[in-house]
This record gives structure tokens, C-alpha cells and sequence, in this order.
């Protein structure tokens, strides 16, 4: 998903939650960054679909947007007829916008087995421009089990999962976290320093060093800009996702795509002090 468009809509709701701006208003604003199209006045060719599908246990989640030919930040808005849905074995849903903004769009479907093929159709004139994944399996976290508590002394972080060695996985962190000086700061979608380490019994095991997560973290802490101090604890949630991509229409912009994903959650108390 473009994550930079995620992070706009986020404003534009923090702006009206706040009684900084009307829903319109901040819907507004967001457009000024995105440049939004309404999906009428744009050709199919030029729409480009980017779905995620992610599967916890039997839960598939699909999310995303519409994009305009290859440019990072501008967003097409579903409107007039177009419509967008999914679907997986005999379940389909239509897939609406999270909120007013119209940026981005979710639903989730409940009930799916292993390797569920999932298709996300964007709807014009009543012909679907479909795009399917067919979604890993599902995995576990052998090792350590339950929530962590880790601290920058502990040096390292090993944890096992129930994949072969001959894949590789993606870890992302979300959460929040606390300054020595008292401020906090969110993390979101920030790639986690997690390395294949070895083959183990069943699957393999993945090593995250403290000092590259404490490195990780103090950098997106003074990219928020509000201060300079370091990270003292974080609390986190690790996301290990097992990835496959899938395929997209070619009646819409080739930059268009859809992911896959089986993901695993770890919750991770994080003392970058001691």
C-alpha cells in the first residue's frame, strides 16, 4: 500500500478529530499533497490498482488504493459507478472507503483456510479488472512465545518461525514510543532489522541485534522532526510477513499490483536504555 498516502489520510482525521478542520477540510488538504482524481474522469488505462491481502489465522484482510500511472502520491478516489469488491471461494464483499477522505479502502472476510486465493475487482461499466493472489501459508512463532521483553543490553533478539530457510521474511514494526526527554513519537510500517540466521528444525530462526533496532528507532524519532533526544522504551508489535505477489489486469496501469501476505504478530516491550 502507499504509505505515504496512509499517512496523509491519518492527518486529515487527526485534523477533524481535533477540531483543527472539518472532514471536508482536511479531506482538502490531503488533496492539495495527493493531487486526487475521481475515478470517472480517468481512464481505465491509467488507474493502478495496489491491493495488500494479508491472512491471520482465518481471517483475510484486503486493503488499498488506486493510484495514477506511476506517481507516488496522487490517489484516484472511487466515484459515479466504478465500485470495487472482493472475493474468495463463494464470499464477496464490497471493499468501502475506510473513512471520508475516499483514500484508502478495506474490508476483511472470515472463514479462510489454508492458501486462500483471493481476487479484488475494480468495477467499471459492470466489467471486473481483476487481480488475484493466491495467498501463502499461514505460519507460527515457535520461539519465544507470548509478548517480549527486550532490553538494547540483551545484544540480540532470536526468534524461531515455522518457515524453511529457503524463504525469506518481511518484518515490519508498528507502535509507539518514549524520548529520555519525556516526548513520544508513533512508529508505523518501519522495516525491522530482522536476519535469516539458520536453518532449525522445522523451519528457521531470524536474529534482530539491539544496537541496529535502537539505531532504527532514534532515526525515525528525529525524522519526526518535535525532538533530538533519544529513544528510551518502545512499545512494539513485529509483524512477520510470509509475501507472494500476485497477478494484475492488463486493462489498468501496469504499475498496479497485489500482495499476499500470511502474517504473525509479536508484541514487543523494548527498553533502549539498560
Amino acid at each position: 500500500m502507499n504509505r505515504a498516502v496512509a499517512a496523509l489520510a491519518c492527518l486529515a482525521a487527526g485534523l477533524a478529530a481535533c477540531g483543527g478542520s472539518s472532514d471536508e477540510e482536511g479531506t482538502a488538504i490531503v488533496c492539495v499533497f495527493t493531487n486526487c482524481k475521481e475515478s470517472p474522469d480517468v481512464a481505465l488505462a491509467d488507474i493502478s490498482p495496489r491491493y495488500e491481502v494479508s491472512q491471520e489465522g482465518s481471517r483475510v484482510t484486503v486493503s488499498g488504493n488506486l493510484g495514477y500511472r506511476y506517481n507516488v502520491l496522487t490517489v484516484v478516489r472511487i466515484g459515479g459507478t466504478d465500485d470495487l469488491t472482493t472475493t474468495s471461494g463463494t464470499q464477496t464483499r464490497r471493499v468501502d472507503a475506510t473513512d471520508d477522505t475516499r483514500l484508502l479502502y478495506a474490508t476483511s472476510l472470515d472463514g479462510q483456510g489454508q492458501n486462500p486465493t483471493v481476487s479484488v475487482d475494480f468495477v467499471r461499466s459492470g466489467l471486473a479488472n481483476r487481480s488475484t493472489v493466491t495467498l501463502p501459508a499461514t505460519f507460527t512463532i515457535v520461539s519465544p512465545t507470548g509478548p517480549v521483553s527486550l532490553a538494547l543490553s540483551a545484544g540480540q533478539l532470536l526468534v524461531d518461525v515455522s518457515v524453511p530457510a529457503t524463504e525469506t521474511l518481511v518484518v515490519h514494526a508498528d507502535g509507539s514510543c518514549l524520548r529520555a526527554d519525556g516526548t513520544a513519537f508513533n512508529v508505523k510500517a518501519l522495516s525491522a532489522p530482522a536476519s535469516l540466521v539458520t536453518a532449525v528444525p522445522g523451519g528457521s530462526r531470524y536474529r534482530i541485534d539491539t544496537p541496529d533496532l535502537s539505531a532504527l528507532l532514534d532515526a525515525n524519532s528525529i525524522s519526526d522532526g518535535s525532538s533530538q533526544a533519544q529513544v528510551a522504551s518502545c512499545e512494539l508489535q513485529l509483524g512477520w510477513q510470509r509475501q507472494q505477489y500476485g497477478t494484475s489486469p492488463a486493462s489498468m496501469h501496469p504499475s498496479g499490483y497485489i500482495l499476499g501476505m500470511a502474517l504473525q504478530r509479536m508484541n514487543v516491550h523494548y527498553d533502549a536504555v539498560h
